[in-house]
């Protein structure tokens, strides 16, 4: 049996409430401490509730990765060793009109951010207002310039400004509860992007508008919120780009010299973290030139040079993605399109596979991070084959329907900005009422970007923005009828001149003589339900009526497949483990030229094989349907290269072919200047 212990005498009571009130207290202050993320300049670091810290980043687009996989490229981020990522928020997706806001699906940010939280990763946050990204437009919305013809974009000008604080208005107080200093993942706020590089290019380093961007960032977001800037590793860049307030970091790539890149941060922020903020493993494609690959091995070694010197850093991309859509953006001069593919030789590829790249920077970031055990393995593809593809008919056909006359006839052709028409096609229509001589000389001067030049709806030939192609002999009859079919090929996202308008943009000249009187049609392809239905009540209409049968027969004569729909179904085989696998959508055998592919309700991006280097389209698994029919719409362009009849097909196949063959060109890399020299 134990001993009977003596209970203790009772406190008086006056210690007794002492040694309450200090338990409580004790237990407030520890209920209430706050996250704190802060730079301690001293320390030449990073603080996170007050103990250094340091992150290796990858950027990760959630606009290019359908929500589906969004987890999927997290954890294979995060298993690469990267304890952040990085990514923009392109504003005309989320306000495509004025006043119309969109945060779902796709776009739900605040679920995006709070996914990477619960994947353990923390975010360093890019809202722009301009991102480039290669995205289109650098994510400024078209109407931008459309409500104002005469706006500044990217200044101090009030126009600017206003609808950027509006915007903002709606953005910022929808993630203040996602920082990490208020319970969330959200380290940082950047303020526009690479600011310094435009300055120069337009000759005025605009620190009313930057200022502006960070008062604006004070108000929404706390006195506490850290916000930094980025640019080129460039004395000029950085002095341009950089306000007080905001942490200067750079930029630079592989084939740098480190130590005197992160100089030009020292001599703006001497002291506190070193940072650069988008390190290159890759770099962006163009169509027409070749695909551009960067070693992964030697870009590991940078990366590790960076990060011997204690650095922090963010991989622009970990994961690039689709541009799936309209999405891609140009650049201009000279005007040069990128593709729908944005895999930027990135060490997790487009469709999500691990590439050598992903173990190379693996291996580097070992050295310096934990690096968690996460089971993740390569996604298998689908190798579907054939799909044999109808016609259905031209967009003539389609007025009415998917092309829709605007307004009334005007004297000089309308551009997308004014039909309020972000991206797609601009139908013009005039009739030629007066003689002209043999050949006639068409000239347009403005032709922004891609015209299709129809006579009585035959193909008469092509201008070319890109390829400086302006002028044309047309022979021609009174009566005829001129329709100039023109592409929107993607919106100027980097450079001074972003403020892109769209469609004709000059006078049209047949002759010496200007045109006028223009009808203008619409058809911008948003509308995937539109665009199905369309399909399917033309292909019943063909199978009950033999005289739409022989107008659809005269169509395909006329337009010679110029403009046209195509038509396939296929089907998934599936089992209760396996469903639908992502697959590619090659055209290289089949004799397309240029244009759109939909499958199902899924615009999936823009094809051109007669140009390269991009020759297949990334079509995500989960896209698909298991054991039911699937849908292929195209809408091609410029030419048919197939007997209509029975040998008109795309095949899907289980291989991505990014590298194809390109036009020779003089000076095909376009990779950044300081680099060049190593590839």
């Amino acid at each position: 049996m134990g001993t009977m212990m003596a209970s203790a005498p009772p406190l008086p009571l006056p210690l007794l409430f002492l040694v309450i009130s200090v338990v409580l207290a004790y237990t407030t202050v520890a209920a209430t401490v706050v996250p704190s993320f802060d730079i301690d300049y001293k320390a030449d670091t990073f603080r996170m509730d007050g103990k250094p810290f340091r992150y290796v980043s990858g950027s990760l687009h959630y606009f290019r990765v359908p929500r589906e996989l969004w987890q999927d490229r997290m954890r294979k981020v995060r298993a690469a060793g990267f304890n952040a990522i990085q990514f923009v928020i392109p504003w005309h997706l989320h306000e495509p009109l004025p006043g119309q806001y969109n945060f779902e699906g796709m776009y739900d940010l605040k679920a995006f951010i709070q996914m990477a939280q619960d994947e353990n990763l923390y975010v360093l946050l890019r809202p722009g207002p301009y991102i480039c990204a290669e995205h289109n437009g650098g994510g400024l919305p078209f109407w931008l310039y459309g409500k104002h013809p005469n706006i500044t974009l990217r200044s101090s000008d009030p126009d600017f400004l206003q609808e950027v604080d509006k915007w903002w208005a709606v953005l910022l107080p929808r993630i203040r509860e996602q920082l990490y200093i208020n319970g969330g993942n959200i380290l940082m706020v950047q303020l526009e992007n690479e600011y310094g590089s435009y300055g120069l290019q337009t000759g005025k380093c605009d620190t009313e508008y930057m200022r502006h961007l960070h008062d604006l960032v004070r108000q929404y977001l706390g006195p506490k919120v850290l916000m930094y800037t980025t640019d080129g590793a460039g004395d000029a860049y950085v002095r341009c780009g950089s306000i007080p307030g905001a942490y200067a970091t750079v930029d630079f790539g592989p084939g740098v010299n480190v130590s005197n890149a992160f100089a030009i941060q020292r001599k703006y922020t001497p002291h506190g973290p070193l940072v650069n903020s988008e390190f290159y493993p890759g770099w962006l494609d163009y169509w027409g030139l070749k695909h551009n690959v960067v070693d992964g091995n030697w870009s590991a070694q940078y990366l590790d040079t960076i990060l011997a010197m204690g650095a922090n850093v963010n991989i622009y991309m970990a994961h690039g993605g689709t541009s799936f859509g309209f999405d891609n953006g140009a650049n201009n001069p000279p005007f040069q399109v990128e593709p729908t593919s944005y895999d930027y030789d990135a060490p997790i590829s487009e469709a999500g596979d691990l590439t050598e790249k992903f173990y190379d920077f693996q291996k580097v970031i070992k050295k310096y991070f934990a690096v968690p055990a996460i089971n993740i393995s390569q996604s298998p593809k689908g190798n579907y084959g054939k799909v044999q593809l109808k016609y259905v008919s031209s967009f003539f056909v389609a007025n009415g329907t998917l092309l829709k006359k605007v307004g009334q006839t005007r004297k000089l052709p309308m551009t997308f900005e004014e039909v309020g028409q972000e991206n797609g096609f601009l139908l013009y229509e005039t009739e030629l009422d007066r003689l002209f001589s043999d050949p006639a000389k068409l000239e347009i001067l403005g032709v922004h970007d891609r015209a299709y030049i129809f006579l009585n709806h035959q193909p008469k030939g092509i201008l070319s923005r890109a390829e400086e192609v302006s002028v044309m002999p047309l022979t021609v009859n009174v009566g005829d009828t001129l329709h100039i079919l023109v592409e929107n090929q993607g919106r100027i996202g980097y450079g001074a001149y972003a403020r892109d308008f769209k469609g004709i943009v000059s006078n049209v000249t047949l002759g010496k003589t200007n045109l006028y009187n223009w009808t203008t049609y619409s058809m911008p392809f948003n509308d995937t339900t539109a665009l199905l239905k369309y399909v399917d009540t033309m292909i019943d209409l063909k199978s009950r009526n033999s005289n739409v049968r022989q107008i659809i027969r005269q169509d395909l004569k006329d337009t010679r497949g110029q403009g046209s729909l195509w038509y396939g179904e296929f089907n998934v085989p599936c089992n209760q483990t396996n469903g639908p696998l992502d697959t590619f959508m090659s055209f290289t055998n089949a004799g397309w030229y240029k244009g759109l592919a939909f499958v199902n309700d899924k615009h999936i991006g823009k094809y051109w094989p007669k140009v390269g280097p991009q020759m297949t389209l990334y079509i995500p698994g989960v896209w698909l349907k298991c054991n039911q029919k699937n849908t292929i719409v195209l809408f091609e362009q410029d030419h048919i290269g197939c007997d209509h009849n029975n040998s008109c097909y795309v095949e899907l196949v289980s291989t991505h072919v990014i590298n194809g063959p390109v036009p020779a060109t003089p000076s095909a890399s376009l990779l950044p200047s300081f680099s060049r020299e190593h590839f």
